[in-house]
């Protein structure tokens, strides 16, 4: 249940983690388009000292550095998709890691090709995807542990069972000698009381025939 709630927690943090870097392109993209169109729009404006040429310039240039920033600066939804199942099959999957040292992020694609990481692709795996690794490594040793334990009770469990059976066969002995030991008494009580009746009759019988003579 946890493992699955992870997942999904994983899943939707990369989502918005990749939206939010296409509204941050966005900006940035947008902003550096309109430095460069007022940059040309100023040229014109000291080339020409007419300013609907310098707003004709700063237009078509905005337009044109705009576009041109977007394809090259904003992922595409299909690229996005692509980052973000590559990262989830790889959490997933850590052994498809193929080499992270500093700078350098590449890891197996489904076709045994290596791919590496770009910074985008790195950040997401540096801010979520390690913490996720590091939560699923500790639940995965908490879970181990826990079946450790259960192991050690279910032994401690038999050897309690295995502790009580051998009291009660002791138990058991010791009741059987208590009983044959009170037979033995019994006997020896019987033993001395017929000695005694025994003594009894002697001295009777002793008794008289002295009184006889």
């Amino acid at each position: 249940m946890e493992e699955s709630y992870l997942h999904k927690a994983l899943d939707k943090n990369l989502r918005d983690y990749f939206a939010r870097n296409v509204s941050q392109r966005l900006i940035y993209g947008l902003g550096l388009s309109l430095l460069i169109a007022l940059a040309f729009a100023l040229y014109a404006f000291a080339l020409f000292s007419n300013i609907w040429i310098a707003l004709g310039v700063f237009v078509v240039v905005a337009v044109v550095s705009i576009n041109l920033s977007f394809i090259k600066m904003v992922p595409s939804d299909a690229e996005n998709s692509r980052s973000h199942d590559l990262i989830i099959a790889v959490a997933q999957n850590p052994s498809r890691v193929n080499d992270f040292r500093h700078g350098i992020y590449s890891v197996l694609l489904d076709d045994g090709e290596i791919y590496e990481f770009n910074r985008v692709e790195q950040r997401a795996w540096n801010y979520l995807v390690v913490p996720f690794l590091c939560k699923m490594h500790s639940k995965l040793s908490a879970n181990k542990k826990q079946e450790r334990s259960d192991t050690l009770t279910r032994s401690e469990l038999r050897q309690l069972n295995e502790d009580r059976n051998a009291l009660k066969v002791a138990t058991d002995r010791i009741e059987k000698e208590r009983l044959e030991l009170n037979a033995t008494r019994q006997r020896l009580l019987d033993f001395q009381r017929r000695l005694a009746d025994q003594e009894q009759i002697h001295l009777e019988l002793a008794r008289n025939h002295a009184e006889q003579h």
